[in-house]
């Protein structure tokens, strides 16, 4: 077998290279041996199935570190069924890549295996510290000065940092950077390669990490059926990494207790493409702390199937300036997409295609932070709501509902949010806004079916812009001579609606023909909003 490629350059070189192999009968390991295309060349190696779950585990694990210290390189994995007892641990490894044949390359923990952090195959780096405070940071800086000056000598040039903090509006943030240089413990300033993104105050660096950068895995079919004893274990988790390639992998049958396909934990840039979970207890991706990620072509089927309050992709603590492409869930026990805020918000969740379909919970569901985008959303046959803001601000969000509870429901001071969407065939209102304000619903279209009305303002909801009318009940006051009593009507009704800085109002009053009192004077018509308190939906 010869493969004719140089690995130098990570890719397909040139034919030539004359690459030649040599089997090791007792671990079913092919070498490719390229000492012949110069000194510095990576090589790969190819691993066959062995049935053996220690066998293939040591032949995996062994060859990353390898090929790790060698500056890195690919494994090939055959078509077949691998066997493991333990995790396939990228930790600490830089520049190296798992490449399997495709659906047919099986990779299966088995009964009884023991699993770094819960997780079958997983990537972490070299913390250096978690939760460090640093001073505030401002736009177009281009350092950091940690607060207690030594925690900067343990940076490293070339480390990933997390950094959070309080932007001008009050709102939670994040973003990542990467050390220029060591960190200086006399000082506690830490270079950076490139300038701080946005004004900062309260900051700390949540994670600061090195190695596990690089690393990649395509190819593979993980199948979780086997280890039903691994309460809690997850298929593929990367945390405190940086850049792993993730492509063309199946994850099934994670079904055991609270079972997960696939976590991102305090990760930058990764990528993921061509996705397809199956069949998981919980979520089947999570992503904490996440930043700068794209997932693109991720399909997901009966996720959540305990019923874990959560969505099948759920977002928590800090994640920011993640991206979908054309993503599809189906057949979902709770929430589609759900972006969470339990300690701190996320912000810049960039999704576009997003398809729900046959779930119980809600289509897309943002709680805190906010500037998340959803561009051509689909939801059908949802048992909650198609979209759902509590808390969040400035969202911008075009779907498609149809077969809903509700076409959007708004609470807990979601403000700011403008909506492009249609909506048909709810089994409650097309739109429920419960004490949230500035919001822009001009743009949302009723079609057929609606169950209950088309636009409810309730509680302290004000100053929201819509086309539909909304009802309210006018307050009448009477003012004037001696004698004037609360005047009482058998008909006191008004419609309103808010078109850009303008608020249409109509009222219907009929006195119920009693005596008033016997002064002349005028009648008070309380308006609906203040007067003078309108402002553009997002302004």
């Amino acid at each position: 077998m010869n493969d004719g490629r140089n690995r130098g350059d990570g890719g397909a070189g040139g034919g030539g290279g004359g690459a030649v192999d040599s089997v090791n009968g007792n671990t079913g390991v092919v070498v490719l041996d390229y000492s012949d295309v110069g000194a510095n060349a990576a090589f790969s190696t190819v691993i066959a199935p062995s049935g053996v779950a220690a066998t293939d585990r040591a032949a995996i694990n062994t060859a990353l570190s390898t090929l790790s210290a060698a500056g890195g390189g690919e494994i090939k994995l055959l078509e077949g069924l691998y066997k493991f007892d333990e995790s396939i641990n990228f930790s600490d490894y830089n520049n190296v890549r798992i490449i399997g044949s495709g659906k047919g390359t099986i990779l299966q923990p088995q009964l009884g295996g023991t699993w770094t952090n819960s997780s079958f195959i997983y990537c972490e780096g070299n913390i250096r510290g978690l939760a460090l405070g640093i001073a505030g940071v401002t736009k177009g800086d281009t350092q950091i000065t940690y607060s207690s000056v030594a925690n900067a000598g343990a940076i490293l040039a070339g480390d990933t940092l997390i950094i959070e903090g309080t932007d001008a509006n009050s709102l939670e943030d994040a973003e990542y950077h990467i050390a220029a240089a060591n960190g200086n413990a006399g000082t506690g300033v830490v270079t950076l390669t490139d300038k701080i993104r946005r004004t900062m105050s309260s900051c700390v660096v949540t994670d600061s990490t090195g190695d596990s950068q690089n690393n990649g895995l395509s190819d593979v079919y993980i199948d979780g059926s086997i280890a039903t004893d691994a309460t809690g274990l997850i298929g593929l988790q990367a945390s405190n990494s940086y850049r792993m390639k993730i492509e063309r992998v199946w994850v099934h049958d994670f079904s055991a207790s609270n079972q997960e396909a696939i976590r991102l934990n305090a990760g930058i840039e990764h990528s993921l493409t061509d996705i397809y979970v199956y069949n998981c207890d919980s979520y089947a991706i999570r992503c904490s702390v996440t930043i700068g990620t794209t997932l693109n072509n991720i399909m997901i089927d009966k996720a959540n199937i305990n019923g874990v309050t959560g969505g099948a992709i759920h977002f928590s603590f800090s994640s920011a300036d993640v991206s979908f492409n054309n993503v599809k869930i189906y057949n979902g026990s709770y929430d589609g997409m759900r972006i969470t805020s339990s300690t701190s918000a996320c912000r810049r969740i960039k999704v576009n295609g997003l398809d729900v379909s046959r779930c119980l919970g809600t289509g897309f569901y943002a709680q805190g932070g906010g500037d998340h985008q959803l561009i051509n959303g689909s939801f059908a046959d949802v048992g909650e709501s198609a979209v759902l803001l509590t808390g969040a601000t400035r969202c911008q969000l075009q779907y498609v509902a149809n077969r809903v509870q509700f076409g959007a429901r708004m609470a807990s001071s979601a403000s700011y949010n403008s909506f492009d969407a249609t909506i048909s065939n709810t089994t409650n209102d097309g739109i429920y806004c419960d004490s949230a304000s500035n919001n822009d619903f001009s743009n949302v279209r009723f079609s057929a079916g609606i169950g209950g009305s088309k636009v409810v303002m309730a509680g302290t909801a004000a100053n929201n812009e819509t086309t539909e009318w909304q009802t309210f009940t006018p307050t009448v006051t009477l003012v004037g001579g001696a004698g004037n009593t609360t005047p009482v009507y058998s008909t006191n009704t008004g419609l309103f609606k808010i078109v850009g800085k303008q608020c249409h109002v109509q009222v219907y009053l009929t006195g119920d023909g009693g005596a008033e009192g016997a002064g002349t004077g005028q009648v008070n018509i309380a308006l609906p909003i203040a007067a003078g308190s309108l402002q553009v939906a997002g302004a």
